[in-house]
């Protein structure tokens, strides 16, 4: 009935103007009558309905995050956590991997190893095109790597193609061959691949602080957009978007907003600017209790770990693999997560991830016992043992110093804290590896070749070997589980590396960090399982959905 009279009345305006407008003009006013009329009807019909046409509906997915990307090139993006997030959607590899260790192609339609090891034959897909519309080849996979060899090339992926050669075999096919057999060389097919016809003619120095870093052509699922700056500020960004490239999914744009601090993240949040956020630290928490229409994830990060490292070549007793047993049998995980955090981690079994295909728990498990402990150390004639922890100043730190102070002073242990500031931490102590005891967190890779972390020749800054364990036996089985083809026998090498290591204790390794994730009720679809590292959480964007959040009003 309303609809009749609207119509009527929309007649009745047409007659009674009709004198005064012309032959010529009359049908598009016509037009646009009949369009506002569909419009009214489509308001009336979203508002009686409550849920919008398909058409319609936002697909848009807004994240804040406090801080500021610096370079969204593979190639220099991994030490930042938002270069890596942003970088990972615009670009891939040619190959990616699962937390449990395993591999899979994705720019790479086969990839076939020869019976030595050393030589890689690859066939990229050949329906690949740059977000600027040109078609991806074998000559841009070679430039990536190649620029990655050179030797001004400091960044992340500096080792990855040590001694490794490449030829073309055509515009779709390629030949790696490597000096020695790597098994964990498939990770380093990870890194994302570069457009030559863009960057072809820069060095690694012009490469790094070329306007592409900030405003990339990649090849992946989402295509760089547009930024904005804070005020004018040129060096302050305000927000990034980019475009979903092909297909139409659930979620076709993403915008980062970028915040100075989490208190002006946390009222963007409230205000109703962005969708979702990662909380910045744990005791941030406390604010949710005032909160409804969220959902909290907190998800494991597999491929980071925190632990205590000792400095075995200190002068004290730690620099016996018995005090650094007993010291591990003194201190209860469990209690120590579930003291330290609202939420309590996961704790780590062993040196290996537990997810992973190598994971052996024969041997791998050190459990609490503080009798045994206190005796071991009294054979090793280290009672009353004075320690040092070295710990980053960060919200958690007190929490942390605390509990393993008073666990360890139950075994006769005394341990004095100290604290230093997160600035000057790399510089202070590791660089010289100057600390007795060390609270600190690194990251894995998928594969479980941990070479990088404990090998002897990793001993030195910058190397990875913080505790500077050197350990022939540790080392055999680090260079054999990566010399070896077969997993099943991969798999018996990382069992003896696991063995070894709980013998040495070079470090306690304690739990798997959450990522805890802020998202509006309204974003559904989201299942989080577990993450390597914070730039997995959009694995699975594929699966998310936007609920609508347009209402109109107009009676």
């Amino acid at each position: 009935m309303n609809q009749r009279r609207l119509k009527l009345s929309f007649s009745s305006v047409s007659l009674r103007f009709s004198p005064y407008i012309k032959e010529g003009v009359r049908i598009p006013f016509i037009l646009l009558s009949l369009i506002f009329i569909l419009v009214v009807i489509f308001v009336l019909i979203f508002n009686l309905s409550g849920s919008m046409p398909l058409f319609l509906q936002r697909k848009i997915f807004r994240e804040g995050i406090v801080g500021q990307p610096q370079n969204l090139n593979p190639l220099f993006s991994s030490d930042n956590e938002i270069d890596q997030t942003i970088s990972n959607l615009i670009f891939r590899g040619l190959t990616k991997f699962k937390p449990d260790g395993q591999w899979q192609d994705d720019l790479a339609e086969t990839i076939d190893v020869s019976e030595d090891g050393l030589t890689y034959t690859i066939q990229i897909k050949d329906n690949i095109y740059w977000h600027d519309g040109q078609k991806l080849t074998v000559e841009d996979v070679i430039f990536t790597y190649q620029k990655i060899q050179m030797p001004d090339y400091l960044g992340f992926w500096r080792e990855a193609f040590k001694e490794v050669s490449f030829e073309k075999i055509d515009d779709y096919h390629l030949k790696i061959t490597l000096s020695q057999q790597l098994s964990s060389f498939p990770q380093n097919l990870t890194v994302g691949i570069l457009p030559r016809h863009l960057l072809a003619n820069l060095n690694i120095k012009q490469l790094e602080n070329a306007s592409f870093s900030l405003s990339p052509t990649g090849e992946g699922e989402f295509a760089f957009s547009q930024k904005k700056f804070q005020n004018n500020q040129k060096d302050k960004i305000s927000l990034l978007v980019l475009k979903r490239q092909n297909g139409d999914g659930n979620i076709n744009r993403l915008e980062f907003y970028f915040y100075p601090d989490k208190e002006a993240l946390i009222n963007a949040y409230k205000a109703g600017e962005i969708d979702a956020f990662r909380v910045p630290d744990e005791e941030d928490l406390e604010f949710l209790k005032d909160w409804d229409n969220f959902n909290l994830y907190q998800i494991p990060m597999l491929l980071r770990f925190y632990g205590l490292f000792f400095n075995t070549i200190s002068e004290k007793p730690i620099n016996k693999a018995e005090v650094r047993q007993a010291l591990a049998y003194g201190l209860n995980k469990e209690e120590f997560v579930q003291d330290v955090f609202r939420t309590p981690p996961p704790t780590l079994f062993g040196s290996i991830n537990s997810q992973s295909w190598a994971f052996s728990s024969e041997g791998a498990i050190v459990r609490f016992d503080s009798e045994k402990a206190r005796q071991i150390l009294q054979e090793a004639q280290a009672e009353n043992l004075d320690l040092t922890l070295t710990i980053p100043d960060f919200p958690l730190a007190e929490k942390i110093g605390d509990n393993l102070k008073k666990q360890w002073e139950k075994i006769g242990v005394t341990l004095q804290i100290k604290m230093v500031s997160l600035d000057d931490f790399e510089h202070e102590v590791l660089k010289d590896r100057n600390f007795e005891v060390l609270f600190y967190g690194q990251e894995i890779s998928s594969d479980p070749d941990q070479y990088p972390l404990w090998h002897s020749t990793r001993k030195d800054y910058p190397g990875l070997n913080l505790s500077q364990i050197q350990s022939k036996r540790i080392d055999k089985a680090l260079e054999e589980g990566r010399q070896l083809a077969d997993l099943s026998e991969r798999k018996d090498k990382y069992a003896d590396f696991q063995k070894q290591f709980q013998i040495e204790m070079p470090a306690i390794l304690l739990y798997h960090p959450l990522y805890a994730y802020i998202v509006q009720k309204r974003v559904t679809g989201i299942n989080f399982d577990e993450l390597g590292i914070p730039a997995d959480r959009f694995d699975t964007i594929d699966s998310w959905n936007i609920g609508e959040s347009l209402k109109i009003k107009i009676f």
